[in-house]
């Protein structure tokens, strides 16, 4: 069974409109199936290539909006950015810069 369909990009090697998917592997790394058949394109320039280029949909399949890189108004830190917030250790504590923050 394929992967779900996330997005659709044009593709440079056969002009074709291919569908774009995620590995099932748990990565998340992204692929296109066309009719060159499967393109994995694993390195980080390939990667960009794709989410520069596809354009991806929604459960329903209606287009996603852009991810903009702007902050709440109210200043807060989103659900996921508090998740992805490095935690520090203790050697963080004894030898970090206090001027870098």
């Amino acid at each position: 069974m394929a992967n779900p369909t996330i997005g659709h990009i044009h593709c440079p090697i056969c002009n074709e409109t291919g569908e774009v998917r995620r590995y099932a592997t748990g990565t998340k790394k992204l692929y296109w199936h066309c009719g060159c058949g499967q393109i994995r394109p694993t390195t980080f320039n390939g990667q960009k290539f794709i989410n520069e280029n596809a354009t991806f949909i929604g459960e329903n399949g209606t287009p996603l909006p852009p991810v903009t890189d702007e902050k709440p108004v109210n200043g807060k830190l989103t659900e996921t950015e508090q998740k992805t917030e490095k935690k520090k250790g203790l050697f963080d504590m004894l030898f970090a810069d206090d001027e870098a923050e």
